[in-house]
């Protein structure tokens, strides 16, 4: 009764935020929206340009509503200039007969933002509408030094409560062969996240940045691995979509999360734990705390929600079941579990990373990630050559940044997020945190010059995906000083732990 009372509010207060967020009716019709992918000219037309009896006008406006009109041709089709910096263009085109009345009129939104532009279409031209079953598609990018030639993909929809109450669809897609995608690391599997609640877009990029440079974790004598993402736009079937965070997403690999494969682990396998047997001790998991279950999932003894995100157990190719695998893991956290909450004789440093428990802390306390109390994509992993859990990586904090109270907000130690509850009350987690933040927040200052370069050069796609879907935007002077405010608090609050 509790879970479906919590499940409802959720809801309610998710459906309060959309109200500010809904999808744009002017113009209706969404080819409207028109992008240069590389400063070049547009070419405009009105569906009666072809009907040389008619008299067209084309005027240059000052906002969205097509406000202080000036004429610019008289031509049946307007082709813009060279775009020569990112510029959105507000073009109201008309056609009118003898008798000079209005046939037809469009207001036209075009732009030159600067980012690569991502252009997917289905094979049957039909929207993506599951977030379980892939369809067929190509995918091509365009407008960057690193462009991509059309290549075929399978694509789905990706969320839980995002995909059913997001207006804007966020993606997960694969390719048919690792590729390497706008300087990124090769990869089969990627995501498009739209960020829609994030006002600021740069919530996801800006916490990666913060992971990888600012309180990046040593894990067993290297730096953890942070995923790397890009700002892109984003059409498909033709329809533009917004601005997007094209991103790498949190899987077993080589060139992501390089430990071995629980799945495929085989009695034949060497020995990482150096225990005298190879068993589901020597196989590596990836593992999300939520507050939705999908697939294999299961609950702890505290009553946190854990999904086995990696491998798919589906697909288990090992000497060991799917069933044997999830129950090994499942007692594996419990123990994990019982020793954060001190609930057993085992200190939680033998049993998980402490510098990723504090990076993944900071990061997410810092730029207040709303979802950091267990809610949705708090992300841990098991390296058995380690013999350790490590907390991380840093992955899809759209609700980070202008999203909540710069001077007050705690996140990460709700009620929901037992471990760190108890955890912000452990003296050497203490200790931990208070060193790590006294070391590093000078370096997370100067970050602050990254954010605002990310706001300023996204600030045209972030104008136009306003216009989409009718949102605010939290500019590059909106973000220096929530950053300015929340470091003051936060020095002050961690001090005083």
């Amino acid at each position: 009764m509790k879970s479906r009372f919590m499940l409802l509010l959720f809801i309610a207060i998710s459906l309060m935020i959309l109200s500010s967020c809904v999808p744009f009716e002017k113009p209706q019709d969404r080819s409207h929206f028109i992008l240069s992918e590389d400063g070049s000219p547009v070419s405009l037309a009105l569906a009666t340009s072809e009907n040389s009896s008619l008299h067209f006008y084309w005027y240059e406006c000052s906002d969205k509503n097509g406000s202080n009109p000036t004429l610019v041709s008289e031509d049946a089709i307007y082709t813009t200039s060279d775009f020569t910096q990112p510029k959105v263009l507000y073009i109201r085109g008309e056609s009118r007969n003898d008798a000079d009345s209005i046939l037809e009129s469009k207001l036209f939104y075009v732009a030159y933002t600067g980012l690569p532009c991502v252009n997917i279409t289905t094979h049957s031209g039909a929207e993506i509408t599951s977030k379980r079953d892939y369809v067929p598609a190509s995918i091509s990018i365009a407008g960057t030094s690193t462009p991509l030639d059309k290549t075929d993909i399978t694509i789905k929809g990706r969320g839980s409560s995002s995909w059913l109450l997001m207006t804007k669809k966020s993606y997960t897609f694969k390719l048919e062969e690792k590729t390497k995608i706008l300087g990124m690391a090769k990869g089969k599997k990627w995501a498009l996240v739209a960020n829609q609640i994030d006002l600021t877009k740069i919530s996801n990029m800006y916490a990666s940045y913060l992971g990888n440079n600012v309180f990046h974790a040593e894990v067993n004598g290297s730096s953890q691995w942070e995923p790397s993402m890009k700002a892109v736009n984003l059409i498909v079937n033709g329809e533009y979509r917004g601005i997007y965070t094209l991103s790498e997403v949190v899987k077993i690999d080589k060139k992501r999360i390089d430990i071995p494969d629980i799945a495929e682990l085989t009695s034949s396998d060497e020995d990482l734990n150096h225990d005298g047997k190879t068993d589901l001790n020597d196989g590596g998991f990836v593992i999300e705390c939520t507050r939705d279950s999908n697939g294999f999932s299961f609950t702890t003894l505290h009553g946190v929600t854990v999904d086995i995100k990696d491998p798919d157990l589906d697909e288990a190719t090992g000497d060991w079941t799917r069933e044997q695998i999830r129950e090994h893991i499942r007692k594996k956290v419990n123990l994990l579990e019982q020793a954060i909450i001190g609930e057993s004789a085992t200190p939680f440093t033998d049993l998980i990373d402490l510098d990723s428990m504090v990076s993944w802390y900071l990061t997410n306390e810092f730029i207040a990630n709303n979802e950091a109390s267990f809610k949705s994509s708090c992300f841990l992993y098991y390296d058995p050559e380690y013999g350790k859990f490590v907390m991380g990586p840093n992955w899809d904090l759209d609700r980070g940044l202008t999203f909540r109270h710069a001077d007050r907000s705690i996140t990460v130690t709700g009620d929901s997020a037992i471990w760190y509850k108890h955890l912000i009350k452990d003296p050497v987690f203490i200790d931990a945190v208070k060193t790590t933040w006294n070391e590093k927040k000078e370096d997370l200052q100067d970050s602050f010059a990254v954010a605002i370069s990310y706001s300023e050069n996204i600030r045209i796609a972030a104008i136009m995906d306003t216009l989409r879907w009718d949102c605010d935007f939290h500019d590059a002077d909106m973000v220096e000083s929530w950053l300015n405010t929340r470091l003051d608090f936060m020095d002050f609050y961690i001090n005083a732990l």
